[in-house]
């Protein structure tokens, strides 16, 4: 049989790293770059038989990069300290493995638990590259929204994992301020109007509710959604706000000349 490595990278995330590890009983190694975590992060890792390597933070994509390749085995699952497998997604990979598959790589299902509630449409619902042969597959360089590079076909999964990030709703807003600061100072510009600041969070709202059935998720769901809606409306605000400077200081230079 095939073997499989675990890949997770952490900063405090003492709340689910056991639930994370243990959802995935059959990995025959398991890898986790830790970034000075100060709470039970690394003790409760170690614990639970994983390898633990501190390295500071370099970003998402590094971190996960450096942690693959600390892995020997055929195949690759990439989680987050947050996530963790669902009982069928387990069985569904150890088919995967067992087989004779000629697929490089596979597009996980993640359900989002939010408000205590599993959401399951709409943004509740993606899919991420996280199961892939060691040998086909790294990360690029970006510093958010990192992804997978495969060298040959995928697939979806048909089962599900779940991803906790969030435990209330000031959880949920420092991470739309963190990603959105991180976003705006890695953003290659480009002109910044009413259309983006207004247009496209009204649209992907209107898309998420009516059209991929938001609203089946109740309230948790729809506060969700205002919420990563909002978070493209800060997201260009900030942008907005940036080419403002920009122009400035253009200005400024100019008039000093």
């Amino acid at each position: 049989m095939k073997t499989l490595g675990l890949a997770i990278i952490t900063k405090n995330e003492e709340r689910l790293i056991k639930k994370c590890i243990q959802s995935v009983p059959f990995a025959t190694q398991i890898v986790i770059v830790d970034s000075h975590s100060t709470d039970k992060t690394v003790e409760i890792a170690k614990s639970c038989g994983a390898e633990v390597i501190t390295r500071s933070w370099e970003g998402y994509a590094k971190q996960k990069q450096y942690a693959i390749e600390q892995l020997k085995t055929d195949w690759v699952l990439a989680l987050d300290g947050d996530e963790y497998l669902s009982k069928e997604l387990q069985d569904e990979i150890i088919e995967i493995i067992k087989s004779e598959t000629q697929t490089k790589g596979f597009y996980l299902k993640r359900e989002h638990v939010f408000l205590k509630k599993l959401l399951k449409h709409g943004k509740g619902v993606d899919f991420q590259l996280r199961l892939f042969r060691r040998e086909s597959g790294h990360y690029d360089d970006r510093v958010i929204h990192e992804k997978v590079i495969i060298n040959g076909p995928c697939e979806k999964s048909k089962m599900a994992m779940i991803h906790e990030s969030s435990l209330s709703l000031n959880d949920e807003m420092e991470k739309i301020t963190r990603d959105t600061e991180l976003e705006r100072v890695y953003h290659k510009g480009g002109k910044i109007g009413v259309s983006e600041i207004i247009g496209k969070p009204l649209k992907y709202f209107l898309t998420m509710f009516f059209f991929k059935a938001t609203w089946k998720d109740g309230l948790p769901g729809f506060i969700f959604l205002t919420m990563t809606s909002f978070k493209y409306f800060l997201l260009y605000s900030k942008l907005y706000e940036m080419n403002l400077n920009s122009n400035k200081r253009s200005s400024d230079e100019l008039s000093s000349m």
